[in-house]
């Protein structure tokens, strides 16, 4: 299997890479990051967007 290629919102409302955070991570694999403003961020994975899914990751605190 291809690594999962992932992108998160930072700050324009639109998903930006994870850089190396998710390099060789394989599906069913997950990752921990910090998220330094709280709100609903958009996120998408290449396989999933491929679908045409796409997600929202909501931080409160």
């Amino acid at each position: 299997m291809s690594p999962a290629r992932s992108r998160a919102a930072r700050g324009s409302g639109r998903p930006a890479p994870f850089g190396g955070l998710l390099a060789g991570l394989l599906l069913a694999e997950t990752i921990e990051f910090t998220v330094s403003a709280p709100g609903d961020h958009p996120v998408e994975c290449s396989f999933h967007a491929a679908l045409g899914q796409v997600g929202t990751m909501t931080v409160s605190g």
